[in-house]
């Protein structure tokens, strides 16, 4: 390790041969180095300067801009999520819904089902296919359904369209 005596002397050194380079140079040439010296530095430290602080601005808009859209994005969605919890609220607390699901379900633990209780459980599930149909119609969803244990219970327009998938039809 040096000391600070060698490092100063070393130094010195530098100085001195670098000086004695300069000496050598002719006046035009010293002249033209100075002027060098002279535009170089400053400007270098300018340019520098200007992007460090160009580039601090920049990020600084940048993120402004990305938290901006951030919040627009946030809100798009909250809006929409609220709608739909509102659905989803509206068909949970529908009474009629939870009645004819209730008649569904008692008729799905019977052992034996004749035509007539077919017929019956089948008339139920549409009702609830159309009841699921009134709210999916006005806030344009493209299927709405209800699973329970044994079967699933999917929108039906007006005319008997079902509309929308099934899970039955993925499997």
């Amino acid at each position: 390790m040096m000391t600070f005596p060698v490092i100063k002397q070393k130094a010195a050194y530098i100085l001195e041969s670098g000086m004695n380079t300069i000496r050598r140079l002719s006046i035009f040439k010293r002249l033209v180095l100075s002027f060098l010296l002279i535009i170089l530095i400053p400007n270098l430290i300018i340019g520098y300067n200007s992007f460090n602080i160009s580039s601090q601005e920049m990020e600084k808009s940048i993120s402004g801009s990305t938290r901006q859209i951030l919040r627009n994005v946030s809100s798009n969605i909250n809006g929409k999520l609220t709608v739909y919890e509102s659905l989803a609220a509206r068909i949970n607390s529908d009474v009629r819904l939870r009645e004819l699901l209730g008649k569904c379900s008692g008729i799905e633990k019977t052992k034996y089902m004749d035509q007539q209780i077919e017929q019956e459980y089948m008339d139920y599930k549409r009702q609830i296919g159309n009841i699921l149909y009134q709210p999916a119609s006005s806030f344009d969803i493209i299927n709405l359904e209800i699973l329970s244990d044994s079967d699933e219970f999917t929108e039906v327009d007006y005319l008997g369209k079902v509309r929308g998938g099934s899970l039955k039809d993925a499997e």
